[in-house]
């Protein structure tokens, strides 16, 4: 006579489960950013290419990476100026802020805001890489930026036009930053690693060439482009991110939440409880 022994089906299914979860097929969360806000040669919402309009971003957690689209006019290597230090003006420094029902300044100081450098053409003082961050500061005056948050606010409103900060976060407000700072850069934090991509073609990560910005912005920019970085060292759970222009010429925040990645052990503890299961599911004789 033959038995057929076999795991209890939820245990089966649920090692098979664990093994097919990562990479999780999550979805993009798209962020939408006012698209007459930014500023180029001194004018407001002009629509300039190469220029600092800002049309929105995107995020998608693949594992333990964090991937980050851009839709803006701005191009890969910056906006070329003369007079500015090394002659581009690009993105700052990202910031997430784990604490984000408090104000940046009051998670900062609790240590609950980590940065990320991801762009090499920048002028941050600190190396490419994953902060804890313990201080910002601003690059916009070697930049021929505006000195505060508030002056960029006071110029495009005096223009007829209406600062925004990504739309689905904190539209015109801005209460989340010090308006009479401009600091867009960390100045000094703890390293905690230095897995960072800046993504020219995000094409190359299995996305489509604009990241379906096309299908999920109402406009879109002239250069869609992006970055990724390791989530190994940040805490996990809700974040609110942003990020500006050098020249505090435009920026925007976006909300997002990271899952928790099992550690490698508990992974290949899933898979030879599956191979088990499979095992012990076969046919043997008495």
């Amino acid at each position: 006579m033959q038995t057929l022994r076999t795991l209890p089906t939820v245990l089966l299914s649920g090692a098979i489960a664990a093994l097919t979860a990562f990479p999780a097929l999550a979805q993009i969360q798209y962020t939408s950013d006012g698209f007459r806000d930014g500023v180029t040669n001194g004018i407001v919402g002009n629509g300039a290419a190469p220029g600092f309009e800002l049309f929105g971003a995107g995020h998608v957690q693949q594992g333990n990476r964090l991937i980050v689209g851009i839709s803006s006019h701005m191009p890969f290597g910056g906006f070329s100026s003369t007079g500015v230090q090394g002659g581009s003006i690009t993105w700052g420094d990202l910031f997430l802020n784990f604490s984000p029902d408090d104000d940046f300044e009051t998670a900062l100081a609790a240590g609950k805001v980590y940065g990320v450098r991801f762009n090499p053409f920048n002028d941050s003082p600190v190396a490419l890489g994953v902060y804890q961050v313990t201080g910002t500061a601003s690059v916009a005056s070697v930049n021929q930026g505006f000195a505060s948050v508030n002056a960029y606010i006071n110029h495009v409103t005096a223009a007829g036009q209406t600062p925004y900060f990504g739309t689905t976060v904190m539209d015109s407000s801005f209460n989340y930053l010090n308006r009479t700072k401009s600091n867009n850069v960390i100045a000094s934090g703890h390293l905690l690693s230095t897995d960072v991509e800046y993504i020219q073609d995000l094409t190359t990560l299995g996305f489509a060439s604009d990241f379906g910005f096309g299908d999920n912005l109402a406009q879109t920019g002239a250069y869609t482009h992006g970055l990724s970085f390791s989530l190994d060292s940040l805490p996990g759970g809700r974040f609110l991110a942003h990020f500006w222009a050098e020249c505090i010429n435009d920026g925007m925040a976006f909300r997002g939440e990271l899952q928790a990645v099992p550690e490698p052990s508990m992974l290949l503890g899933f898979a030879s409880l599956g191979m088990l299961a499979l095992a012990t599911g076969k046919r043997r004789p008495s």
